[in-house]
């Protein structure tokens, strides 16, 4: 825990309120407080982010997979590539679109996992863009990333009604990602070996072609996550500031 946390725990029986953006957070914030016995005053969740509208269509590209973030070593894109490539070879209808940039080595080294496995034709990468009305061409997003605060990319996805795939890991995938309702939550471990990254990647795969191949599965999750990202209108997080503001 950083001191710039620290402090602000340390005085809290001062504080009228804090302010989390996840139900998650709450409850770690909550455990926090009482294990160092500081006073645990009103936790509000309140998101971090919001969407005017839900972006709904019933065009999109079949077998299709997006992913977006800035090309880092800790959003794993390698991860999302291998599992492509695997999950292409049962499906040859699979594609993949990387939206971000970031790291040139990073990013080097994700374009040479795609030229060796000779998977060009269906990886690609789209750079730095405007994604306001891109989500919604796609079946299923995915995010290997090791932790994510919000994920405003998550928000946005859902609120498209993509289908998702990401680790079981703190604090947006948790939030946006519904195991069996609208995606799937992979097992994650920080302390990956080579043998048990080689199953992650299987896994991912696994869950890909039991969406793409499964129609009915796909509308379904489609739908829910539009029912999920209900709660995340602009309006609704306007009236959770006013119940602690007025």
């Amino acid at each position: 825990m950083s001191y710039e946390y620290y402090y602000w725990f340390k005085y809290s029986k001062y504080i009228d309120s804090f302010i989390v953006s996840t139900e998650q957070q709450r409850i770690d914030l909550m455990n926090v407080l009482s294990d160092y016995k500081y006073d645990i005053p009103k936790i509000k969740v309140i998101p971090v982010g919001s969407i005017e509208h839900l972006c709904i269509t019933n065009d999109r590209k079949p077998n299709s997979i997006i992913t977006a973030s800035r090309l880092v070593n800790e959003k794993r894109i390698d991860l999302i590539i291998r599992a492509v490539i695997e999950a292409h070879n049962s499906n040859g209808q699979i594609t993949l679109d990387v939206y971000g940039k970031g790291d040139k080595d990073v990013e080097d080294g994700l374009r040479k996992i795609v030229k060796e496995n000779n998977a060009e034709s269906y990886i690609r990468f789209m750079g730095h863009q405007s994604l306001e009305n891109v989500y919604q061409n796609y079946d299923l997003y995915i995010s290997m990333s090791m932790f994510e605060t919000f994920g405003l990319t998550l928000l946005e996805a859902v609120a498209s009604g993509c289908a998702l795939i990401g680790l079981d890991v703190p604090y947006g995938n948790t939030t946006f990602i519904k195991e069996n309702y609208n995606g799937y939550l992979i097992d994650y471990s920080y302390n990956q070996s080579v043998e048990t990254e080689i199953k992650l990647v299987e896994s991912v795969a696994e869950k890909i072609l039991k969406i793409l191949n499964n129609k009915d599965m796909l509308n379904e999750f489609s739908n829910n996550s539009y029912e999920l990202a209900n709660n995340f209108l602009i309006y609704k997080i306007a009236e959770k500031w006013k119940e602690i503001l007025y």
